[in-house]
């Protein structure tokens, strides 16, 4: 009864905190037939990014893992008239995301990019610094994203990092479920994140996990 409360009351809050637009619903329908909804963020977490841009004004923002630009449109609200460069490495998940981000009427402009971001990140670098870096991508990769973030990031600028927890390993002595590489790449991320002579940072225990950091 406790858990099934719960969740009523996360939609509630939802509903008041983190209301969904027709783009939304579309994204949201078009990840079903893949079977992968879980790699999206949540309206509520979603609902945090966009807090966090408004609060700071930010209008030049990056996205680093788009697949169907549920968590792209949010960011490109939140941005209000600014520009926004996603990048997806998966082909079909960038096909469904080019449908989604066609159909969006928002206030900003966004970029997407399919392929690697590890190497299609340095063909925007001419545009930097940037204010907003949203990581959620392959987990393997996060603290070579991180690196690029913190470059390329003005002071003031935020980065937030996804499924920071990874799975609930990130705080095992070895990982069980996820590889080492993983493992190696998320510890090294949070741990990146949480220097203080470099940024401000928190981390919000949300299902996934959501680690934030703002450039000192």
């Amino acid at each position: 009864m406790r858990d099934a409360a719960a969740g009523i009351s996360v939609k509630y809050l939802e509903n008041l905190f983190a209301k969904e637009s027709s783009a939304h619903e579309l994204s949201k329908e078009k990840m079903q037939p893949t079977y992968k909804e879980g790699m999206s963020i949540s309206a509520a977490e979603a609902s945090i990014l966009k807090f966090l841009i408004q609060s700071h004004s930010y209008k030049k923002a990056v996205e680093i893992g788009c697949f169907a630009a549920y968590s792209s449109l949010w960011i490109a609200e939140a941005i209000d008239g600014g520009e926004l460069h996603t990048f997806e490495y998966n082909k079909e998940h960038a096909e469904i995301a080019k449908e989604v981000i066609t159909a969006y009427e928002g206030p900003s402009k966004i970029n997407l990019h399919q392929g690697d971001a590890r190497q299609a990140l340095a063909s925007i670098e001419s545009e930097a610094p940037f204010d907003f870096v949203f990581i959620d991508a392959n987990k393997a990769g996060y603290y070579e994203y991180f690196l690029w973030a913190e470059k390329n990031l003005r002071s003031g600028g935020m980065i937030v990092g996804d499924n920071t927890l990874l799975f609930g390993e990130v705080g095992l002595d070895q990982p069980e479920r996820v590889s080492n590489s993983q493992w190696r790449e998320m510890r090294k991320f949070n741990e990146a994140m949480a220097d203080s002579e470099k940024f401000i940072s928190c981390f919000v225990p949300t299902t996934e996990g959501l680690t934030i950091a703002l450039k000192r």
